[in-house]
């Protein structure tokens, strides 16, 4: 516990003392150290929000209607008709329609992204969670690129979150395993073909390094980037409520 202890104030301690500012020569805004991806990347849908939540009522109502008439049934001691229950391969849809629409509800308000703001270290304009441009042209020009960034800011040998990005795209997301920055990013994705069309590198540093797999999960849940085989540990915030709605989802569904 004392060793853990420690390597949290360290890693605080180092991005405490980090200078976040990058010289601009060219005056061409390459760098956007200290600034939240979100101010760039995420535009609340208050519109597209309200609409699924009108298809998330429409969908309980229907589960509650069919609810209503099995217990009215039950109350006239009469069998209920067929056509009001939940069969197991109704409610396995039924529960994957529910859970699409509420992720696609949280990403149009920026929920998660308020999740992801909670679990990141630092004040907003700070290093907790930012991104930087890539101008090279080949795999080998952007790991450099990748390399000299995460070592002149001195994150390089620090654990977190990283986020492959092309234009507004997310491609590929993954967290550092006990491994730093550097070797996660620059040895264990070397040879990737998301690297022919990356321009942008996210890289989120969590307030603790237990709450890795939360963030790396809820940034999944946010991006779903198209080259991640698995969906993240189901172990964060979003989950949670995913798990409550099913309880309350089975309950409504019971014959």
């Amino acid at each position: 516990m004392a060793l853990e202890i420690k390597a949290i104030k360290d890693q605080t301690s180092d991005l405490a003392r980090r200078d976040t500012t990058e010289p601009d020569p060219d005056n061409k805004g390459q760098s956007l150290e200290g600034h939240k991806p979100e101010e760039v990347l995420f535009k609340a849908d208050s519109a597209g929000a309200i609409k699924v939540v009108a298809e998330i009522r429409k969908e309980l109502q229907e589960i509650w209607t069919r609810q209503v008439e099995r217990i009215v049934a039950v109350i006239r001691n009469r069998e209920p008709d067929r056509k009001f229950e939940v069969t197991a391969k109704e409610f396995r849809d039924i529960r994957g329609k529910l859970n699409d629409m509420i992720v696609d509800f949280w990403r149009k308000e920026g929920t998660i992204n308020e999740w992801i703001a909670d679990l990141t270290w630092g004040d907003p304009a700070e290093v907790g969670d930012y991104l930087f441009r890539l101008s090279g042209t080949t795999p080998d020009e952007k790991m450099n690129e990748v390399r000299e960034h995460l070592v002149r800011t001195k994150i390089d040998h620090l654990e977190g979150c990283y986020c492959f990005i092309s234009g507004n795209e997310y491609l590929y997301i993954g967290q550092t395993t006990k491994q730093t920055l550097s070797t996660r990013i620059l040895q264990g994705h070397k040879g990737k073909a998301f690297w022919l069309t990356t321009n942008a590198i996210r890289i989120l540093i969590p307030s603790h390094m237990a709450k890795a797999k939360k963030l790396e999960r809820l940034l999944i849940l946010a991006h779903d980037p198209k080259e991640n085989e698995l969906e993240g540990a189901k172990k964060s915030q979003a989950d949670d409520v995913l798990s409550m709605i099913e309880i309350e989802l089975e309950e409504l569904t019971q014959p």
